[in-house]
């Protein structure tokens, strides 16, 4: 649970505080104020990982004490937290914890960042991905019609076309139409999970939202099984529900 965010010397203030709710926060203002800057201050306290941009450092007075190295401090309880401090010479940050960033925060599983323009990025300590980076950013299209590990060379885009997927290209995600699909067929833990998840995100208690069936369509490019949800307005497929939705099923 997050508790208290205070930026010093860094972002579009000064100094800024910001005191999260236990369940929900809303940040409100005009555009430019630096709502999101606070959200991605925060995944960068968390994970040491910037998402997009790096996070931006005021330029330094004439004779700046140890007291105004720009920082970035977290609480995530009443007891514990972090704080980050930047070294001006070096364009680094160091962490008060020692540098470990699988020691913080202590989550037990993986965190998701739903951001701005279409991004999300995944933080998993237990499964890094790669040896140095303990964070994936995926485009909402990887995150729908999944990504292989390897980069793609001509072989591999017809394979994976054809749903052949070569042994030197390995997935890295399999995309939430394919998982979306196996969890419907096989009924699945985390199939009845996101049916609970639409069912409370419904409207009509009667009527609730819920993955239905899946059905092969085609289309221009390659025919393919499209999960469908039941809506108010009837049943339509997953990739043209709201974005709201979308952004839920991802």
């Amino acid at each position: 649970m997050l508790k208290k965010l205070s930026l010093k010397g860094v972002g579009p203030a000064p100094e800024m505080e910001v005191e999260f709710a236990e369940r929900l926060t809303v940040i409100t203002g005009d555009n430019g104020l630096g709502k999101s800057f606070i959200l991605d201050a925060v995944w960068f306290a968390l994970t040491e990982e910037a998402f997009g941009e790096e996070i931006l450092v005021k330029e330094p007075e004439k004779s700046e004490t140890a007291e105004q190295k720009p920082s970035i401090t977290l609480l995530y309880s009443d007891t514990e937290g972090k704080k980050l401090e930047f070294n001006r010479r070096g364009l680094t940050w160091a962490s008060d914890k020692g540098g470990s960033r699988t020691d913080f925060p202590n989550i037990g599983g993986p965190l998701i960042y739903l951001g701005i323009g279409n991004k999300i990025s995944i933080y998993d300590p237990i499964r890094p991905s790669n040896k140095t980076a303990l964070c994936s950013i995926y485009e909402l299209d990887e995150i729908r019609n999944g990504s292989p590990e390897t980069p793609f060379s001509i072989n591999n885009i017809n394979a994976n076309i054809n749903g052949i997927f070569l042994r030197e290209s390995r997935i890295k995600i399999n995309g939430y139409l394919i998982d979306l699909t196996n969890w419907l067929y096989e009924k699945q833990e985390p199939y009845t999970q996101i049916q609970e998840a639409l069912k409370i995100l419904s409207e009509d208690s009667e009527n609730p939202l819920a993955i239905t069936r899946a059905r092969r369509i085609a289309n221009l490019a390659q025919p393919k099984t499209i999960p469908h949800l039941n809506t108010e307005m009837g049943e339509v497929p997953v990739t043209l529900a709201s974005a709201g939705i979308i952004k839920i099923l991802s």
